[in-house]
């Protein structure tokens, strides 16, 4: 309504401007605009729809658990994310509204060359204004997608918390080599050790086994009394994060005795050809942490 009064105000000043004996045939650069400002509305439209709609999808995500440091953090991206490409839509309805106003005020001068300028200044600003939009929705698309597919993954986790003897793997907790140290300045190990305490603190009731193993470069009983060192590594990380130690039913180690998958073999020509590197990430799956539920969450 707003855009269709617009355009009377603006056929209503082109007719004075004409009665007051204005040599310049103002009609075409006016059509012009009312088409583009129709276009610019119709896009602003559009735009707030879809604002809309992801607005009331993210909504309807189940809110994140109070250890979900990984899940707290994505929410808090995709409503920062949200914030700002709303500001920017606000920018886009603004520049239509100012846009309105100085082509009006360009054609009481009477001049095609003012409204045209008016034109082109309004068109420019609303198509630099779109494509920060343009680039905004796309971080809000990548920030809600983590997220949902974050929750899934905890969904997934939370439904075997209520089975004695559920077993998870934690692959991604790097060590120092020949050590129980956290190798915490790669992000994996961080956000691992984050997924085993939301997992550990899914319940109240929860309580369950920790269970360390390594790869096969050392001896057996080196192996072994490694991998005991780097599951109470991980046992006193989660009592530092508050856990209850009554959470902790067992903590163990297998050394290199139940390996997740085959390690390339070092007496072999072609892993002599490997590059060190590739050898190394063959092995990580194997030098992983287990969990398994000793006491299962109560499924009412």
């Amino acid at each position: 309504m707003r855009r269709i009064q617009g355009g009377v105000r603006i056929a209503a000043l082109v007719s004075v401007v004409a009665l007051v004996g204005c040599a310049e045939d103002l009609a075409p650069v006016t059509a012009s605009w009312n088409q583009l400002q129709s276009t610019m509305v119709a896009k602003a439209s559009e735009l707030r729809k879809q604002y809309s709609a992801i607005v009331a999808a993210v909504k309807a995500l189940p809110p994140e658990g109070p250890n979900d440091a990984i899940g707290q953090s994505l929410a808090s991206r995709v409503s920062a994310a949200l914030a700002n490409h709303g500001t920017l839509l606000n920018a886009l309805d603004t520049t239509i509204t100012t846009g309105g106003t100085s082509v009006q005020e360009a054609i009481k001068t009477g001049k095609v060359v003012n409204v045209q300028k008016a034109i082109d200044d309004t068109k420019s600003a609303y198509d630099a204004t779109l494509a920060k939009i343009i680039a905004s929705a796309s971080a809000v698309s990548g920030a809600f997608g983590q997220l949902k597919a974050h929750n899934a993954q905890v969904a997934a986790e939370a439904a075997r918390i209520n089975t004695v003897g559920t077993k998870v793997d934690y692959t991604d907790i790097d060590f120092k080599k020949g050590k129980g140290d956290f190798l915490l300045d790669r992000p994996n190990t961080q956000a691992a050790l984050d997924k085993l305490l939301v997992f550990v603190n899914s319940c109240p009731e929860l309580a369950v086994d920790l269970i360390g193993h390594t790869s096969d470069e050392g001896s057996a009983a080196t192996n072994l009394k490694l991998s005991v060192v780097r599951a109470n590594a991980v046992k006193k990380w989660l009592l530092g994060k508050g856990v209850a130690p009554k959470k902790i039913h067992a903590v163990s180690g297998v050394g290199d005795t139940d390996n997740a998958g085959a390690e390339p073999d070092a007496a072999a020509a072609n892993t002599k050809t490997m590059k060190p590197s590739a050898v190394d990430e063959a092995r990580r799956p194997n030098r992983r942490i287990t969990l398994v539920v000793f006491t299962p969450c109560p499924t009412h």
